[in-house]
């Protein structure tokens, strides 16, 4: 039998996936099994065993009409015989659909039941996580599914030697990812440069991740800072960010891809949230630790902040004194209160 899983396309939930994956090979031990998804994605399941090939396509690929066409023809001759479609989009199962893949699993919705053949209703009410979403898509099965399960990388070694030249192996390292997507869920930038400041001394050194789109809230941050830093925005791939995030002590990060990552790397993370429902999207491993205000508007789950009297409110009612407070419990006693 020859089993794919259709990952997300957004890097937190490709990692809150990584139990649905373990969970597939353990229900299909004998299976062929791949990973399909966007190519910023797979590095996420590089990090796992038991997963037979990933196979992975950029943006530009699925949008266009020969290369999409290229895509189907290469899924038809892999003969596969059933897709967990992770993603709810009409879209995905339009492509599991053209590229004749017999047992198609998946959400309603979307307008494309139709080209499913095992529907899952979407769930009303109750807030499931979305790693136990992407587990429920298995439910069909006898076995009993490992609902609550954490990710983890199952592979990932702290490989020091390829660090950069600037890690110094005798100071405490700091990760910091101030940085998202989403405008909502981006802690201020004042912010961030009084928590580094109050929280930096000689034993000490911070690490700034991002992406190349991060490189200008970046340079704001190391213009208002004296602490030593190493700036790695935009100038590592996924992967590489992967094994430098793991090596860190501690990963202070807004609620981001990057923040599911770390956690799921074992390194203890201290999320800023506020937007989010964190009982959908919240990290499950135990040595990490949310802060969360939970002030009247939160939590919106919006991209973008609709308080129009107080923007940002759920953010700004962290104060940096109370992240640097939370840090400090950290590096002192090796957990988090």
């Amino acid at each position: 039998m020859k089993v794919m899983v259709y990952v997300p396309n957004w890097i937190g939930d490709a990692v809150m996936a990584i139990p649905m994956v373990q969970e597939t090979r353990r229900v299909y031990p004998d299976a062929e099994l791949t990973v399909f998804g966007r190519n910023w994605v797979a590095p996420v399941f590089s990090y796992l065993v038991g997963i037979d090939s990933v196979i992975s396509f950029s943006r530009e690929e699925i949008k266009t009409r020969r290369t999409k066409r290229t895509i189907i023809r290469n899924l038809r001759e892999g003969d596969y015989d059933k897709v967990y479609l992770l993603p709810d989009s009409f879209s995905t199962a339009w492509v599991m659909f053209h590229a004749r893949v017999r047992e198609r699993i998946g959400y309603t919705g979307e307008l494309r039941s139709w080209m499913l053949t095992e529907r899952t209703p979407r769930r009303t009410g109750k807030t499931m996580h979305r790693s136990d979403k992407y587990m429920h898509l298995l439910q069909d099965r006898e076995n009993a599914l490992n609902y609550g399960a954490a990710p983890r990388f199952e592979t990932l070694k702290q490989n020091r030697e390829t660090l950069p030249e600037e890690w110094d192996p005798g100071k405490t390292h700091i990760g910091l990812n101030p940085n998202a997507v989403a405008t909502s869920r981006r802690y201020p930038i004042p912010y961030w440069i009084r928590l580094m400041n109050r929280i930096s001394d000689d034993s000490r050194q911070f690490i700034l991740f991002g992406g190349p789109g991060d490189t200008g809230r970046a340079e704001e941050i190391l213009a208002g800072t004296t602490a030593d830093v190493i700036d790695l925005t935009g100038k590592c791939s996924l992967e590489t960010s992967i094994h430098h995030i793991s090596c860190c002590d501690l990963f202070i990060t807004n609620d981001s891809g990057l923040m599911h990552v770390s956690d799921a790397a074992g390194v203890p993370t201290l999320a800023l949230c506020g937007a989010a429902d964190l009982t959908e999207t919240g990290l499950r491993n135990p040595y990490s630790r949310h802060l969360n205000a939970e002030v009247y508007c939160s939590p919106c789950v919006k991209n973008h902040c609709i308080n129009r009297e107080s923007p940002l409110l759920c953010l700004h009612e962290l104060p940096p004194e109370l992240v640097r407070s939370e840090a400090e419990y950290f590096l002192t006693n090796k957990q988090f209160r």
